[in-house]
């Protein structure tokens, strides 16, 4: 099982939407692929007109808000009740989502219940061997987990995205200096820190993807975002996807609406990525 954790640095990078279309890709050449909602800043994956389940009756917050902080917690028969919140996408097999909440007029008070998130902060090994033992339960139902992880520097999107994952794909946005994602991007780099931690999980270095968002192909606002890109990050993006200004109206997948498009050639050579680093 391949774990990938998709990761922006600011909101409106169109990272949950790569994530979804790279989810669909992979489920369409017949892996098994969950989609795991864990940006608790701003949760809703799930509500994705092409993602939603037929009846959604709880979610992973409602789950994590009964945590009750102690290592009893970290248990395979823990972690095995949150299996049965998976839901099949309707209209795509092999694809799979777990939806953060259930009622959105209720979130506010599961989040006020959620104190997890002070588990991080306070005892971060705990916390990491609590997801941990969420995700050996998964492996044995799932050839790839994609996480959603929250926007900006936060204790969880740092668990998220540099202990958890084998893949980090890290997306940010033309027409904006990275300077929030190059940080992040070089302390994600091997350390000895954090190749000690990772290696307590029998985890290799991380690796990343950097993924560009946004580009004008064929335009000379083009040119001066990518020199933009190169001058703060150090180099190129690993991927560009380009604009499409059909999703500023509408949130379907391009993965489900279009045979071939720009954008949909850009998150197929993500899964194609992916699929490489599976073999390996």
């Amino acid at each position: 099982m391949l774990v990938t954790t998709f990761y922006s640095f600011k909101g409106g990078s169109g990272c949950s939407m790569l994530l979804a279309n790279v989810g669909w890709i992979l489920a369409s050449r017949g892996h098994r692929v969950l989609l795991w909602d864990c940006d608790f800043e701003s949760p809703g994956l799930h509500l994705l007109p092409d993602l939603q389940p037929t009846h959604v009756s709880s979610g992973f917050l409602d789950w994590l808000a009964r945590w009750s902080g102690t290592k009893a917690e970290v248990s395979k028969a823990r972690a095995r009740s949150l299996r049965s919140l998976v839901l099949p996408v309707k209209d795509q097999p092999g694809l799979s989502i777990l939806p953060a909440f259930d009622r959105i007029e209720e979130l506010g008070d599961v989040l006020e219940r959620l104190t997890f998130l002070q588990t991080i902060e306070n005892d971060p090994d705990l916390a990491t061997a609590y997801f941990r033992s969420v995700l050996a339960t998964l492996q044995v139902d799932y050839d790839y987990v994609l996480i959603d992880s929250p926007d900006g520097f936060t204790h969880l999107g740092g668990l998220l995205t540099g202990l958890l994952p084998h893949v980090a794909v890290l997306v940010g946005k033309y027409g904006t200096r990275p300077h929030g994602l190059r940080h992040v991007t070089e302390s994600l780099s091997p350390s000895p820190e954090t190749t000690a931690l990772r290696a307590q999980a029998v985890l290799d270095d991380l690796r990343t993807l950097t993924v560009a968002s946004f580009t004008v192909p064929e335009h000379e606002a083009a040119t001066l975002q990518r020199r933009a890109w190169e001058e703060t990050m150090g180099r190129a993006p690993d991927i560009e996807v380009p604009f499409d200004p059909q999703l500023l109206i509408d949130e379907r997948l391009p993965a489900c609406r279009a045979s071939t498009s720009p954008v949909l050639d850009a998150c197929k050579i993500v899964a194609d990525r992916l699929e490489v680093l599976t073999r390996q």
